[in-house]
């Protein structure tokens, strides 16, 4: 769930980009669906949409039926009573994008508008429509209908589609990490769900980004001004350096889950987990899981900003008001193997102590405390912003402070008042 938090964030940093590129106040796809949208709003015929494939792991299957949670019986597959959907217990393969027709694709993602996607566009097809369209479809489109478009709105485009990609991606993976945790519970936790929902997650957005690469690389060569064996040509600009951002912060943000993880020996989809883990809060483990989700949330910003220091330099927020010396991505990268560090000591004193006791969340504090100075020492020079990393700390106290159980009742009225 915290790579699914992480990317949220990557599309609302789309969004913004966008909108802020329009001057819009709308939604981008909206201001853009209009710059494209019919004369005379005609209404536009509806593709027939194929019936997925639904595709169980053998093995996985196999496993189901010996814990007895679905039934198979010739091509029927049944899961109850436990309601599990099987058609999303697994992950579709890449090349699922390359299909119109493919599960990812057909989802309608919370945050679409549908008046917008009902919206007519002068080339015969709805905006919805245009934006579910295969790579290849739309690169027809690029050097047919989009030819002669203005280069920075087709870009922006371009950029849309890859948001509303990131949008279904996690729209699927939120669908098999309920499912998967709803087998698990009713197989109490005996299934081995080998392959990685985040993994796939990241293996997908590279190859949407391999897409949109492509078909900027089209936008950019039918700009050009070709005067015989000459021409004048553009290059890579905003959009560009947005989605090389966006898919270095989703690997960069895998990267330190999956090391946080293996430092401590946890498993994918454990209550303390970073990788794979399950949407309902835990029993369990609800003081780490606290942890990850607070820490999580200030990771993927600060790597959003160390990829765009690299990728977008011309972005005005490097010399602003909170920062007027500029953003160092060393003193940022320092505070990413301070978190690291403290993640694993909480790890470690997580398995000393029983929940419930004293002395466990008398620990947790203390970690809190020695989290958050080792923050202050990070803050950079001059800086007039109260800094991301301490305010970080300080809403984990209070969220474990509102968590302690009663036979820990000491520890949460000392630490009721503290200042920091």
């Amino acid at each position: 769930m915290f790579l699914i938090q992480a990317i949220r964030y990557l599309i609302d940093q789309i969004e913004l980009n966008i909108k802020t590129r329009l001057g819009s106040q709308t939604s981008a796809e909206k201001a853009l669906a209009e710059v494209l949208k019919a004369k005379e709003q005609q209404p536009v015929a509806l593709r027939p949409q194929a019936q997925p494939r639904v595709e169980v792991d053998a093995q996985l299957l196999a496993k189901l039926t010996e814990l007895k949670i679905v039934e198979v019986a010739g091509q029927q597959i049944t899961a109850n009573p436990h309601a599990i959907d099987l058609a999303y217990l697994g992950l579709p393969p890449v090349g699922q994008l390359k299909e119109a027709s493919s599960r990812v694709y057909q989802q309608k993602p919370a945050g679409v508008d549908l008046d917008v996607e009902a919206k007519p566009l002068h080339f015969g097809l709805t905006w919805g429509q245009l934006m579910s369209t295969t790579c290849a479809e739309f690169h027809a489109r690029l050097t047919t209908s989009l030819k002669n478009d203005d280069l920075t709105q087709t870009k922006m485009i371009i950029l849309e589609r890859f948001k509303r990609q990131l949008m279904l991606l996690i729209c699927y993976a939120e669908k098999v990490l309920i499912e998967r945790e709803k087998a698990a519970k009713a197989a109490k936790d005996q299934i081995p769900f080998v392959d990685s929902v985040d993994k796939w997650l990241v293996d997908m957005i590279t190859e949407c980004f391999n897409e949109a690469k492509l078909l900027s690389e089209q936008a950019l060569e039918n700009a050009k001004i070709k005067f015989g064996k000459f021409a004048i040509e553009k290059g890579a600009g905003e959009t560009e350096g947005v989605l090389n951002t966006c898919k270095e912060v989703a690997e960069q943000f895998l990267k330190f889950c999956q090391e946080t993880d293996a430092k401590v020996d946890t498993k994918k989809s454990a209550p303390n987990a970073m990788v794979d883990t399950f949407p309902n809060r835990p029993d369990k483990k609800i003081a780490l899981r606290i942890i990850n989700e607070k820490v999580a949330q200030e990771l993927v910003e600060r790597l959003f900003k160390i990829a765009s220091q690299k990728y977008r330099p011309q972005a005005g927020w490097y010399y602003s008001a909170w920062n007027p010396v500029g953003f160092d991505p060393d003193k940022a990268r320092a505070k990413n193997t301070s978190l690291a560090t403290a993640l694993h000591d909480f790890e470690v004193e997580d398995k000393k102590h029983k929940e419930e006791d004293r002395e466990y969340w008398d620990e947790m504090f203390k970690l809190v405390h020695k989290a958050h100075g080792a923050s202050l020492l990070l803050t950079p020079a001059f800086s007039v912003y109260t800094q991301q990393a301490p305010q970080t700390w300080e809403q984990v106290h209070a969220a474990l402070h509102a968590q302690v159980p009663y036979p820990a009742g000491a520890v949460k009225e000392a630490h009721r008042s503290c200042k920091f």
